[in-house]
This record gives C-alpha cells, sequence and structure tokens, in this order.
C-alpha cells in the first residue's frame, strides 16, 4: 500500500544519507597533528601576525558585517558593546557591564536570545579576525610541517562558548593564512578545512572574508566597514 511505500522510500533515503555522511566522513576527515611548541611556533606566529599587521588591527575602533546574509553585527571594539541582528531579533551586548538587552525580539525568552546572540557573536566573530586572536588567554602553540607548507596548531584552553577547540592554521609564503582546519566541538567532522581567501586591507589591518569549505560548504562574509 502506499503507506509501505512512503516507508520503505524515508529508509532507503535515511541509508542513502548515512552513507554518504560517512563516505564523506572518512574522505574529508583528519586527526589532530603532533607538533612541537616552543620557538619555531612562538616565531611563525609572530610571522603570521606582522603580515595581518596586527598592531593596525588593534586600533579598529568599529567593525561592522553580515555572516552569511543572516546575521548583522556592529562591534564597538573600543567599548566592548556589540550590536547583533537576526531572526527578526536585536540585541546589544555589553562586554564591558555584562548589562545585555533584547531591543526587540522574536519571542518572549529574552533571557534565552541573548545567550544566542553572544554564541553567534563568538562564532561569527571569529571567522572574521580569528587569526589575531591566536594569542589570546588560554591558547597554545605548535609549530607542524605540512604538505602545503608551515602551520601553526592553535588550542584554546578557555574563552568563546566551546573551550577545548583546536586549529590549524596553514600558511602561505608570505605568511598569511591559506586554510585552517577545524577540530571544534560543533563540527561533526573533525579536521574539516575551510580556506581563507579575498584578503583586504582594511586600516592596514588584512581580513579575509571568503571560506570555502569541502563542497558547496562556504562561510561568506558581506557588508564589511571599517572605522
Amino acid at each position: 500500500n502506499m503507506l509501505r511505500k512512503i516507508g520503505k522510500w524515508l529508509l532507503i533515503t535515511a541509508l542513502a544519507f548515512v552513507t554518504l555522511f560517512t563516505t564523506l566522513y572518512f574522505m574529508i576527515s583528519s586527526s589532530i597533528p603532533n607538533g612541537e611548541s616552543g620557538q619555531r611556533a612562538e616565531e611563525l606566529t609572530d610571522n603570521m601576525l606582522a603580515s595581518l599587521n596586527f598592531k593596525a588591527y588593534k586600533k579598529l575602533s568599529s567593525i561592522s558585517w553580515t555572516f552569511r546574509d543572516k546575521h548583522h553585527y556592529r562591534w564597538d571594539r573600543k567599548n566592548g558593546i556589540v550590536s547583533s541582528t537576526f531572526d527578526k531579533t536585536s540585541v546589544k551586548l555589553d562586554f564591558r557591564t555584562g548589562n545585555h538587552e533584547v531591543i526587540s525580539a522574536s519571542s518572549s525568552n529574552r533571557d534565552s536570545l541573548i545567550q544566542v546572540a553572544i554564541s553567534y557573536f563568538y562564532n561569527d566573530s571569529f571567522w572574521l579576525v580569528a587569526p589575531f586572536k591566536i594569542r589570546d588567554k588560554g591558547t597554545t602553540r605548535k609549530f607542524v610541517e605540512t604538505d602545503d607548507g608551515p602551520g601553526i596548531l592553535v588550542s584554546y584552553a578557555s574563552g568563546g562558548v566551546t573551550p577545548g577547540d583546536t586549529y590549524l592554521w596553514v600558511l602561505d609564503e608570505n605568511y598569511r593564512p591559506k586554510y585552517w582546519r577545524l577540530w571544534t566541538s560543533n563540527v561533526p567532522i573533525p579536521g574539516l578545512k575551510f580556506e581563507w581567501k579575498n584578503w583586504k586591507q582594511h586600516k592596514g589591518a588584512w581580513l579575509a572574508t571568503d571560506h570555502p569549505g569541502p563542497g558547496p560548504l562556504k562561510i561568506e562574509i558581506s557588508n564589511l566597514e571599517i572605522n
């Protein structure tokens, strides 16, 4: 009967999806490489930060951008205030005082919306400024020699919303990141690779806005404005 046919079709579809995911998992996943902490790792980190003009980045007072055409931000770095808009919700985050405020909401659960806004901001800003956070408190760095060039393996013991995450930056001949691999709790495939492309200089600091991943996966940042 019709219900049996539908059930059979759903089962076949589910099995095909599981097979595809498993195949992709083994094709593109990778384990965390061994690295060497110490002088080489720190010198390579110095070179990367110099190539991106970390000194200029620290002077940026305001950054506005859109993440994947869904989340919109204006980040007042000088005062630690973020204006965030997503899913018909506007939130003002004040990281200096902790007095966050929901301006307009798509639901009545305002505390939950603030936590969502904080989580979104940590993730979405990281895709823009992660290279400059390589020496944040709680980080460790190791030098890794890869087939594509020298790399820096950085682990975050604290900070953000998913402490324990690890990333491998692979650099080009100018010490600018070509791509990174991620071992994070919110990405189901370990070692997933995303490129860092479309580098442009903003008030002296270099920022990348295009991050193609495997297949159709892509993280894109648009409407970037620096003040």
